[in-house]
């Protein structure tokens, strides 16, 4: 098991990761028994897709480093890049009609976003493992820029406009609370997803020790997305 000498990687992945992924899923179930529309599917997709990343990672830190490793490693990666375009898709759905937002627009999206993530991981300098007892990724500093870079202009961008919009869109007092929900909900995974490349680009203790007290936060994001607009969807 790949967890001597950092205690911080074992709280993160076997305490909140496990624990938020099996949040995603029972959000997901709630989401999808409730009623099976475009909008919900796009949001339940998102949360299993976040599920099946944080089991990805379980199984990771539990096999000893080998090809598979490494394969299983850049497999979560793609995932969690890809679960947010589900949720990009899911604010779109709102404004399908105004976007005149077909089922050929939606895979292109789909398929832009897939080409984006593969880019990134076809980096050879972009992520590297050190391999001894206790092994674990290390990514450059440049694919932590050109992440921030992604994340910034194809992530957090549309979703800040069109969360906004989707505020602006509702005058009911009642709506817009359950949307502010939803933005905070939004902006904690926002603040998420900087922090976590930087905690797999900078070897600082310190910042790592911080970042696993943060983490738990995810878990309150993730009930926000769904009590903001997914529970009575």
């Amino acid at each position: 098991m790949n967890i001597n000498g950092d205690w911080t990687r074992f709280f993160l992945v076997f305490g909140i990761q496990s624990a938020l992924g099996i949040t995603f899923l029972v959000l997901a179930y709630k989401i999808l028994k409730r009623k099976r529309s475009k909008i919900t599917i796009y949001l339940g997709a998102f949360f299993i897709i976040e599920f099946l990343v944080v089991f990805n990672n379980v199984v990771i830190i539990i096999l000893p480093f080998s090809p598979i490793v490494v394969l299983l490693y850049l497999l979560a990666y793609f995932l969690y890049n890809f679960a947010i375009v589900f949720y990009i898709l899911f604010l779109l759905s709102f404004f399908q009609e105004q976007l005149n937002l077909n089922i050929q627009k939606q895979i292109i999206l789909v398929i832009f976003y897939s080409f984006i993530i593969f880019c990134l991981l076809a980096l050879p300098e972009g992520i590297k493992f050190k391999v001894n007892e206790n092994w674990r990724p290390q990514w450059s500093w440049m694919f932590l820029i050109l992440n921030y870079v992604v994340i910034t202009l194809l992530y957090n961008i549309p979703i800040i406009f069109f969360s906004h919009k989707l505020y602006s869109k509702f005058e009911n007092p009642r709506l817009k609370k359950r949307i502010k929900y939803l933005l905070l909900g939004t902006g904690l995974l926002m603040i998420h997803a900087y922090g976590l490349v930087l905690y797999n680009t900078w070897e600082n203790e310190i910042f790592r020790t911080i970042w696993s007290f943060y983490a738990p936060l995810i878990m309150i994001s993730a009930y926000f997305l769904y009590y903001g607009i997914g529970k009575n969807m």
